[in-house]
């Protein structure tokens, strides 16, 4: 089991299926630590069951060697800005329980620039 520290409710125990911790401990990890705690904080934000599982890992760790190759640049290649950003819309959809609607609107988007940008960061809006 690993410990994730939550700011809010203390700390949970969360699991990792073999799949997935296997494709974390093997991956690059380009982003050194940053990138390594935003992938941390977004899987364990995703997951069910306090287990992470391949599906709730970012598309960079799940794809294998040969997919990765065929990604697009924008898919394989996220910069801290990036990272950033994917946290935040995160963090602000968990505040909002995932009502799209008022987090655009909060944000000052367009619902569909927020699905938009939801599908490139691989975060699943069916909660």
């Amino acid at each position: 089991m690993l410990k994730v520290a939550q700011e809010e409710a203390g700390a949970a125990e969360i699991g990792w299926d073999p799949d997935a911790l296997t494709r974390v401990v093997e991956y690059s990890w380009p982003g050194n630590l940053r990138q390594l705690r935003n992938v941390l904080r977004a899987a364990t934000a995703l997951c069910e069951g306090n287990r992470i599982r391949l599906q709730d890992l970012p598309l960079e760790l799940k794809s294998t060697a040969g997919e990765t190759e065929s990604a697009t640049a924008s898919e394989a290649e996220f910069n801290a800005l990036d990272f950033a950003e994917r946290d935040a819309l995160l963090r602000v959809l968990e505040e909002m329980h995932w009502n799209v609607s008022r987090v655009a609107k909060s944000l000052g988007l367009s619902r569909n620039t927020l699905y938009r940008r939801m599908k490139r960061y691989g975060i699943n809006p069916s909660r």
